[in-house]
């Protein structure tokens, strides 16, 4: 009996010391963590639009001491670009490592911001690539918990696509004729000793951007400058400034000549030729010959180097009149004489175009003269037969009363 107790008894003792070692080697093996920590992602918008700047903020919570954190961040690049987040951030393209294992302060807490800017519309989700490293003081592993972001960005708001100038100057000189928006390309001549020409372009919205091109360095001859408006929207407006800077030692006397014309030609941004003096003119294009005027015929007549469709009197081609068909600024559409001689532009009006109808007749214009005199005669003849056949009846009335007495 005795000997089975003690038998028991031995079991019993191997049994404890086994449970024993074995929990001994599972807690050497497997070292439990001190505790835990605690990784959260905000943000002040979750909603954001193309363009915009928004943060990310990470808090590092934990209920003791934090020695060292290391971790890395994944979120969408084609959606959201990583600008930065502080001493401890770096990386881009999508993964970003915060490696913060040399702070001296003790915390309970840790803060990260992190800029970005939306680029396209979409989810942006910001999560843990891999399980994040978190150290107590003492160096030991505390376990961590994280959550996800997702932040939406929009289209962006209507932007405005006003490119359009409030002002354009230039200095030294002026342009060859009076700024407008619907005219993109002009003309300019410097003296030799300028190889500059200063720009002063506002736009109509304050947000608009200008940048001048060409305007430094100018070589003797033709020179291009472009003054490029951008909208907010991005849409772009290209005004040309073709500049002339004169040989060394001559004159600006074109300029003067030219000045004094009043009249100036240019294009605009369709490439149509515009005449200005006090008003504008845009060439126009005559679809249908049968409303040329009456004794005037197609042709073309050359300015500042540029032709554009005239109409000459058919047998009087050199005369100092032709007529062009403009747009004028109101829209309107018709003939316009053309004086080659003074170089200045009038409206147009057939019923008062009797004298240059009359210039290419020739022969006829006497035909023309002839009937006032034939009218004269007649009139003359007419009262000579009534006065005669008045006498007639008188002196056939005096007769009849002699026989009667």
């Amino acid at each position: 009996m005795k000997q089975r107790i003690s038998k028991r008894l031995h079991i019993m003792f191997v049994g404890i010391a086994c449970a024993l070692l074995f929990s001994m080697g599972i807690k050497m093996s497997f070292p439990v963590k001190a505790a835990s920590a605690t990784l959260t992602f905000s943000a002040e918008k979750r909603t954001v639009t193309v363009g915009d700047v928004f943060y990310v903020v990470l808090v590092l919570d934990s209920g003791e001491n934090i020695g060292g954190f290391e971790g890395y961040i994944s979120y969408d690049s084609e959606i959201a670009e990583f600008d930065t987040g502080g001493k401890f951030v770096n990386g881009g393209e999508g993964l970003l490592r915060i490696n913060d294992v040399d702070s001296t302060e003790a915390s309970t807490t840790k803060k990260y911001s992190l800029k970005f800017k939306a680029k396209k519309t979409g989810e942006c989700v910001f999560d843990t690539s891999e399980a994040p490293a978190v150290y107590n003081e003492a160096g030991e592993d505390l376990s961590v918990s994280s959550n996800k972001l997702s932040i939406s960005v929009h289209k962006s708001k209507s932007l405005s696509s006003n490119n359009r100038l409030a002002k354009l100057m230039i200095s030294p000189g002026e342009l060859n004729q009076e700024y407008s928006n619907d005219i993109t390309a002009y003309k300019t001549e410097v003296p030799y000793e300028n190889d500059m020409l200063f720009i002063s372009a506002v736009p109509e919205r304050e947000d608009a951007a200008v940048t001048v091109e060409g305007n430094e360095d100018l070589k003797p001859g033709k020179n291009f400058v472009h003054v490029v408006v951008t909208a907010p929207s991005g849409d772009k407006r290209d005004v040309q400034i073709e500049v002339t800077r004169l040989e060394e030692g001559a004159s600006q006397a074109a300029d003067i000549e030219k000045a004094e014309t009043g009249l100036v030609l240019s294009k605009d941004k369709e490439n149509n030729l515009v005449l200005s003096d006090k008003h504008i003119y845009t060439a126009a294009k005559l679809e249908d010959d049968s409303a040329i005027p009456a004794f005037y015929e197609k042709s073309e007549l050359t300015l500042e180097g540029e032709k554009l469709e005239a109409y000459v009197l058919s047998r009087d081609q050199g005369n100092e009149f032709v007529l062009l068909y403009l747009t004028n600024e109101k829209g309107n559409t018709g003939f316009y004489k053309y004086d080659r001689v003074e170089k200045t532009i009038q409206r147009y009006e057939q019923e008062n175009s009797i004298k240059d109808k009359e210039k290419p007749l020739g022969p006829e214009k006497e035909k023309t003269g002839k009937a006032p005199v034939s009218i004269s005669l007649v009139a003359v003849l007419g009262i000579i037969i009534l006065v005669l056949v008045i006498y007639s009846v008188i002196i056939t009335m005096k007769n009849k009363n002699r026989r009667e007495k």
